[in-house]
């Protein structure tokens, strides 16, 4: 009688065990369906409009050019540096992209670069302009400096995950070629304002 009741046992082990290892209908896994937390700081974008007027020319193989530095964070402008070929003599536009990387609204705080007191006489700030403008049309509204050599600084209110452009037009005010100016835009959020981003715009004369 024992040895005929042996199967009949273990297979109710083995059935009650199985049911206790089961997640119950409906349940969801957490380690697959759960959204990971946002970044709570403040990102920043970098991208090549184009030089001349309406950023129509530009030298292959920089165009066209996408946008660099999304999801990016360093200090240096490390894979978030868009660099441009500019003619002797003209202007050249970069578009800056600030975004909020977290899930609650926070200020942006946006910290321009400068025109070195060694480099008056070559470069000068045209204008820097809220919304990615590709015209060198006259916009008071928008305008956030036009100071030509000075550092800039803009704060902008962004809701969780939403963004915001920045145009910076430079001129190459004097012919020469192989002539070379970097201008670093950092960000930062008051959410976490120890977390800063930079992203570089860089120009080459030819």
């Amino acid at each position: 009688m024992m040895k005929r009741s042996f199967p009949i046992v273990l297979l109710l082990t083995v059935l009650t065990s199985i049911a206790a290892f089961t997640p119950a209908a409906g349940a969801r896994s957490t380690t697959h369906d759960a959204r990971p937390p946002a970044q709570a700081r403040a990102d920043a974008w970098v991208r090549l409009c184009g030089f001349d007027y309406g950023c129509r020319f530009n030298k292959k193989p920089y165009l066209p050019t996408p946008y660099k530095g999304n999801n990016v964070y360093n200090s240096g402008g490390f894979h978030q540096t868009a660099t441009g070929l500019l003619d002797e003599g003209t202007d050249i536009r970069f578009w800056f992209t600030l975004q909020n990387d977290g899930d609650t609204a926070t200020d942006v705080h946006v910290q321009g670069c400068r025109i070195p007191a060694g480099q008056h006489a070559r470069w000068q700030f045209r204008e820097i302009m809220i919304g990615a403008w590709k015209v060198p049309d006259w916009h008071p509204d928008v305008v956030i400096s036009d100071r030509p050599y000075a550092t800039w600084s803009w704060k902008v209110h962004l809701a969780p995950q939403a963004k915001k452009a920045i145009t910076v037009e430079i001129w190459n005010k004097i012919r020469g070629v192989n002539k070379v100016l970097k201008c670093p835009v950092t960000v930062w959020s008051d959410a976490r304002p120890g977390l800063k981003d930079t992203a570089v715009a860089r120009m080459i004369t030819f």
